[in-house]
């Protein structure tokens, strides 16, 4: 992108010897440590991609949430610092330079932490720029991730990628189930009386708000690093550098402290995104016979999900050792390794003069106005969550994580094509989720574009590898057009497909087309799932 051109170059490395002799006996002078720098893996030139976090780095799908993955902040005065924090620490390693250079860069995630790249860039969140309490602090946190890249991390084992990605994929069913959710309510907006359209807009609103919410949560806890042994490492090398340095190695406690509160904020926030689909989905939405059907797939939903959740948790627990561990390792090698070290100023430095430039105050400014928008968007008040998305954008106009929520509010309030235009705009810059494409190809079919609403759904499938998991928001789309033969094609392209929970929906779609008395498509009504959308959620989370 653009802005990528716009970046400082990479950090240069100083070589110091009065630095690298201080790590004398150290952990980064131990023999493998040695050896693994004189000759790196061979697969560690040529991996690409995320490598290792420290904190929350955002995956695919809150790109939109914050407009921040790749979102680089062009920034003379923070590039400058980074750099310079960049050489500071690098010049105390005392082994073979790395083939490619780090390059730090500012990003506009507003969560605590920062992530290396294979191809040796490090993305700094915003947020860790305006949470750490000192340089130090700062310090150590940059370390860790020099860590990950002078130990070759990248190099990973075909083994951990597999489970990295099984593990990844238990969240991603979870955000599917609730995109599920949301969609099923914005097609049943024509079922009844105005009274029933507006609480399926509300409905979908707060469906999709739950799995903006619950996609952080699970990439603040899924995206660090899954192997014990490579996180202690970078831990290790990141004390030992920020102290050659000159900074107090004990301050890395209070990075895993920081840590330790972003996990607990983002649990607490599952729990909240789950509760709104459970009270506002089954309670609200669901009237007359469709009640209990409804209410019994939202209960399993939650249920399902938070067998999920333990389960990943416990699994996340055994490949990646919680922030309070890291800690208490670190402070007893700081401890066993540096007796005499000197306690460190405890301030902020130049990071102070950084938080206050105009740029870096206007995006804090939309961090937090973001923050109030996605609670306003949870608790079902899209008047109030359209006013803060307002504001978010007045402050830094290139948001499409403001954008997005506007949207959304957009939804809730009725305003189809205000909706439908601004999920476009977001879908062009940045992407979107996944239930971001299906909502807009149920906004396309709205508001009269039937071919743009299938090409949606096509971009949608193919934007997560998988373009068989939309087969049943096409067949639904065939059906509101009364396109019979289009219907049966689609139909039969579900029955080859080999998941079975879109054999499934698209089975049940069909049946209850079949059925007397069912309900038909009517201009953007679909035709209620009832007990099958429980069904089908169960089959999404197994």
């Amino acid at each position: 992108m653009a802005l990528l051109a716009m970046l400082a170059p990479g950090c240069a490395t100083v070589d110091s010897s009065a630095l690298q002799a201080s790590l004398k006996g150290r952990y980064v002078d131990e023999p493998q440590v040695i050896a693994d720098a004189a000759s790196p893996p061979l697969t560690a030139a040529t991996t690409s991609g995320p490598m290792r976090t420290f904190g929350n780095a955002r995956d695919v799908g809150s790109v939109v949430l914050y407009g921040a993955r790749n979102a680089t902040v062009a920034n003379r005065p923070v590039d400058a610092y980074l750099e310079r924090l960049c050489q500071r620490l690098l010049a105390a390693w005392p082994h073979a330079r790395l083939a490619r250079q780090p390059r730090l860069m500012l990003t506009a995630d507003p969560a605590y932490g920062a992530v290396a790249e294979a191809d040796g860039r490090i993305r700094v969140n915003l947020g860790l720029l305006t949470q750490v309490e000192t340089e130090d602090e700062m310090a150590f946190v940059v370390a860790h991730e020099l860590g990950h890249l002078l130990r070759y991390h990248n190099a990973t084992r075909e083994e951990e990628i597999g489970q990295m990605r099984d593990l990844r994929q238990l969240g991603d069913q979870v955000i599917a189930t609730g995109a599920m959710l949301a969609n099923s309510n914005l097609g049943r907006q024509a079922l009844s009386g105005p009274g029933d359209q507006a609480e399926a807009r509300k409905a979908t609103m707060i469906g999709l708000a739950s799995s903006m919410t619950l996609r952080e949560a699970l990439d603040t806890v899924a995206d660090p690093a899954w192997a014990r042994g490579q996180e202690a490492q970078a831990d290790l090398v990141g004390v030992d550098l920020m102290a050659a340095a000159g900074f107090d190695p004990s301050s890395a406690s209070d990075a895993f402290d920081r840590l330790q509160g972003e996990y607990a904020r983002s649990r607490s926030q599952a729990e909240q995104a789950g509760a709104a689909l459970q009270s506002g989905l089954g309670d609200r939405l669901v009237k007359g016979d469709l009640r209990g059907m409804l209410s019994q797939a939202v209960d399993g939903f939650v249920a399902v999900a938070n067998g999920a959740a333990k389960d990943f948790q416990q699994q996340l627990q055994t490949r990646h050792p919680p922030p309070a561990e890291r800690s208490a390792a670190v402070l007893a090698y700081v401890d066993r390794t540096y007796p005499d070290r000197a306690a460190g100023a405890g301030q902020l430095g130049e990071i102070e003069r950084l938080r206050n430039l105009p740029r870096i105050r206007a995006m804090r400014e939309a961090a937090d106005n973001i923050a109030q928008a996605q609670q306003a968007l949870l608790e079902g008040q899209p008047q109030e969550a359209l006013r803060w998305a307002q504001a978010a954008l007045a402050a830094t106009p290139d948001s499409t994580a403001a954008r997005y929520q506007l949207a959304v509010a957009q939804i809730g309030l009725g305003q189809s094509q205000a909706a439908r235009d601004g999920l476009r705009r977001v879908k062009g810059e940045a992407g979107l989720p996944l239930e971001g494409y299906i909502t807009l190809a149920r906004l396309e079919q709205q508001t009269g574009s039937p071919a743009a609403a299938l090409a949606t759904l096509d971009e949608g499938g193919r934007s997560v590898g998988n373009p068989d998991i939309v087969l049943p928001n096409r067949l639904e789309l065939h059906l509101l057009r009364h396109d019979k033969a289009a219907a049966e094609t689609e139909a039969a392209r579900c029955a080859a497909s080999p998941q079975r929970a879109v054999r499934s929906l698209c089975r049940d779609i069909m049946e209850q087309q079949e059925r007397p008395g069912a309900a038909r498509p009517s201009g953007l009504g679909l035709p209620d799932l009832g007990g099958s959308l429980g069904r089908a959620m169960r089959g999404l989370l197994r």
